[in-house]
């Protein structure tokens, strides 16, 4: 054999290697078998009663169906939070819907006797569901519902602002039923019932879709101040 036929061969024999090598991983590969995905548990879903045993870092804290946790409303969350509260609660900012007869100079005929303490977004509710419950042609009442914010509360004199920009003075009556229906958690309360529909997080506390809050006693009851025959006997 040739010097030139050897060196031919030798060229040939180490390009075959190399491509050896080369292809091998991607052979391997190829026959590789794929591990199967891992299988997801789906979500343990919580559905209960109870009562509320503290709110803290935006959570609430909860003993529901017998057992207590931290329940966190998700983005989605609807709540609803309903109870009475004392006109001590009332202060600037807080919105009230009522029916009243307005005169010219802007002050409500009549003292207001009942009211209710709503967000704007229950405020929306509470007039959708008003709306469909009209029935017939049964004429309007001459008194009119009013949607306005607190400005100022003294000596239960509620000066308010509507959404169309008028002042409205209204006084309280002599002991105002004062309805509660917002979608304020934060004002719960322990003791207060509650309702949590929600999955439960992989980190342990409760991811809320609906949570539905009753409070046991009126917003702004530790407010409230003693009758003077009441704090006499108290001496």
């Amino acid at each position: 054999m040739s010097a030139t036929l050897r060196s031919i061969l030798a060229v040939a024999i180490i390009g075959l290697s190399a491509k050896s090598l080369l292809a091998a991983p991607g052979d391997s590969y190829r026959h590789k078998k794929k591990d199967p995905p891992a299988q997801t548990a789906p979500p343990q879903k919580l559905e209960g009663a109870g009562t509320i045993e503290g709110v803290a870092d935006g959570t609430l804290k909860v003993n529901v169906n017998g057992m207590q946790g931290l329940v966190q409303p998700g983005p989605k969350c609807r709540i609803e939070v309903t109870g009475l509260a004392e006109p001590e609660f009332l202060r600037p900012g807080m919105l009230l819907r009522f029916t009243a007869e307005v005169g010219k100079n802007g002050k409500t005929t009549a003292p207001l006797n009942s009211l209710e303490l709503v967000t704007p977004k229950t405020a929306v509710e509470e007039a959708m569901k008003a709306n469909n419950a009209k029935k017939g042609d049964n004429p309007e009442p001459t008194a009119e519902m009013i949607l306005a914010k607190i400005s100022s509360v003294k000596n239960k004199v509620v000066t308010m602002q509507t959404t169309a920009g008028d002042t409205i003075v209204a006084e309280l009556g002599e002991n105002p039923s004062i309805a509660v229906k917002i979608d304020d958690y934060t004002l719960a309360s322990p003791g207060d019932k509650v309702e949590v529909n929600g999955t439960i997080a992989p980190q342990g506390y409760a991811v809320a879709s609906k949570i539905v809050i009753k409070l046991a006693r009126p917003l702004g009851e530790s407010l409230k101040k003693p009758k003077p025959a009441a704090a006499a006997a108290a001496k």
